[in-house]
């Protein structure tokens, strides 16, 4: 599961990197691998979603990552990246995705 977005220069959906405006908002989480540049996949724009190999400790806000297609529970203080929250650990392994519609970036 990567975090994806509209990319702004080709339109298509790409993995989201929180130190790129480029790869902003997140959109939603692909639920299948995009192979390639003109590849096709579904994608979750909200709900429930689990991984049993995620280990995020319940309660804990998700943000997207400086990793490129990455959740993390802790929020990018790298000057010039941007602040999104996607969702909220439920349980270890269980999200509920619900991105934001607040962008915020890192002064």
């Amino acid at each position: 599961f990567e975090v994806v977005c509209i990319s702004t220069t080709s339109g298509k959906i790409v993995k989201t990197d929180a130190n790129a405006i480029g790869t902003m908002p997140v959109v939603g989480i692909a639920t299948e691998v995009f192979d390639g540049d003109d590849a096709t996949g579904a994608v979750l724009l909200q709900g429930f979603i689990r991984d049993d190999t995620w280990n995020w400790v319940p309660g804990s806000i998700l943000y997207a990552s400086e990793t490129e297609g990455a959740m993390t529970h802790t929020a990018p203080t790298t000057s010039g990246a941007f602040v999104k929250a996607l969702g909220v650990a439920l349980t270890a392994d269980v999200v509920k995705f619900m991105p934001s519609l607040t962008l915020v970036e890192v002064a």
